[in-house]
């Protein structure tokens, strides 16, 4: 799971770093316009964050973490190919619905697997993982940009998704309350 969760991450800090410069330089945008997509992708995340996770609590952390995993995938994907204005805008709304919410579920699927005496360890031992992993994420990324514009990176950060979404299939996890 942390591992999965450190792909998550590898792939957050791909659009965190490259995303902006994508609609600045990639599409020449002024600030203000880069701070109303910014605007859209943290709103989102703070109407989604407490609807997902109660869906998390009610049906399992796989059941919404697998497929938010392969949303995020193809939205992803399709960044580099919207205009500017409402379309970059919806797109940018879709993935807020995940980008921040997501951390927040992956945690609570390794405090699950955590024993009680040992939640605090697990999560430290995840963050720092997670951390390990990231490091060398935006330079990839940027290199990628370099010799293939921004495209690459949204399509690493993409790949990055998917991987994670693999490797979380085959992991028990907390399925939810619903009855057996």
């Amino acid at each position: 799971m942390s591992f999965a969760d450190g792909l998550m991450a590898m792939s957050r800090q791909v659009i965190l770093t490259f995303f902006p410069l994508y609609i600045q330089i990639g599409l020449g945008r002024d600030a203000f316009e880069l701070g109303i997509y910014v605007a859209l992708l943290h709103g989102m995340g703070t109407v989604s964050q407490p609807v997902l996770g109660v869906l998390a609590d009610r049906i399992g952390r796989k059941a919404v973490l697998v497929p938010s995993f392969l949303l995020l995938t193809c939205f992803y994907l399709l960044l580099g190919t919207r205009s500017p204005g409402w379309p970059l805008g919806l797109l940018v709304l879709a993935i807020g619905v995940f980008f921040y919410t997501l951390v927040n579920i992956t945690s609570a699927a390794v405090l699950d697997v955590a024993g009680a005496r040992t939640q605090s360890s697990a999560s430290g031992l995840s963050t720092a993982l997670t951390q390990l992993i990231v490091l060398p994420s935006p330079i990839l990324a940027g290199w990628l940009v370099h010799r293939f514009g921004y495209g690459a990176a949204f399509t690493l950060a993409a790949s990055f998704m998917a991987a994670g979404a693999l490797i979380m299939l085959p992991v028990r996890l907390y399925r939810g309350d619903r009855p057996a």
